[in-house]
């Protein structure tokens, strides 16, 4: 589906230039995570009512795709254990005027009036045992086959320790945008992120201090999404949920996450579902918290 996005779209733009050249680097898909790859979707579900949604757009109070100043994206395990692989992913970044802002796994690009964009590698937590890689201050490194970390001023990635990331790599939801094929991970990976963070951030809320109404405000958002990654299940991923779900069911981040949901998203009391009523009729609601229980029993 092509569509016409704006000149001055440089979230887009930069997208755009960087995902072909990445998505051909690796073993698997470079998934657009967070808000970004939610607003992709819901941009491409607009362009393509055929597609049946649990909630159709029609029916969504607020159908406004949410914008967002930053791209997060889910890397695979072997764009980091390899240092070759590494070099190859910061060329293509640099190529894009991408410079390291945070740990080798934020990086920066100046873009015209002043602002910024933001491009965020996450990484799943490695297998135990493995010998290529580490977690460290949060991050996943590699090492050298000495297994010492490799050398700092070795053109390097890093990825944002995303544990939250469990069952990416199962079944992630493709579609075509201005001839660019995309990917972002599937809904009950997307749930399991989206609760967890709208948790944790609700809990630094409840503590006063300076930034406690940014905390509140940023968990009303995760909230919000978690119930458009829900409501944007489409038939064939709503089909394939459950065989997700018994993959990941034994991981500590699903358990968490489970434990979070059935406290927080599921009642009519909860908090996690009045930061997200008023985005949706009560029947929508209702169907999208049904769907949350089936997923995290």
């Amino acid at each position: 589906m092509n569509l016409s996005w704006p000149e001055d779209d440089g979230m887009w733009r930069s997208c755009a230039a960087l995902l072909p050249g990445l998505s051909g680097i690796g073993e698997g898909y470079v998934l657009i995570a967070g808000g970004y790859g939610l607003y992709l979707k819901q941009t491409w579900l607009r362009s393509n009512p055929e597609t049946l949604t649990l909630v159709p757009l029609e029916s969504w109070r607020d159908a406004s795709p949410r914008s967002t100043k930053d791209i997060d994206l889910a890397i695979g395990l072997d764009l980091i254990a390899d240092r070759e692989t590494q070099e190859r992913v910061v060329a293509i970044l640099d190529q894009n005027e991408f410079k390291a802002k945070t740990k080798y796994w934020a990086w920066e690009k100046h873009a015209s009036g002043g602002h910024s964009i933001l491009v965020e590698l996450h990484a799943p937590s490695p297998k135990a045992g493995s010998v290529n890689l580490h977690i460290e201050g949060g991050r996943v490194k590699r090492r050298s086959s000495s297994g010492e970390e490799a050398p700092t001023e070795e053109k390097k990635i890093h990825g944002n320790h995303n544990r939250e990331l469990i069952g990416h790599e199962l079944h992630p939801f493709h579609f075509e945008l201005d001839g660019l094929r995309l990917s972002i991970p599937n809904p009950v990976t997307f749930a399991v992120m989206k609760a967890t963070a709208a948790h944790e951030l609700w809990e630094k809320s409840q503590t006063p201090s300076e930034k406690a109404v940014d905390s509140r405000e940023k968990a009303q958002k995760h909230a919000q999404d978690l119930f458009r990654v829900l409501g944007m299940v489409t038939r064939e991923e709503s089909d394939r949920a459950d065989e997700i779900v018994a993959a990941i069911e034994e991981a500590r981040a699903y358990r968490n996450a489970a434990d979070i949901v059935k406290a927080s998203f599921v009642e009519p009391g909860h908090w996690g579902t009045a930061l997200a009523r008023e985005q949706w009729r009560d029947e929508d609601l209702g169907r999208m918290q049904e769907t949350l229980r089936r997923w995290f029993k």
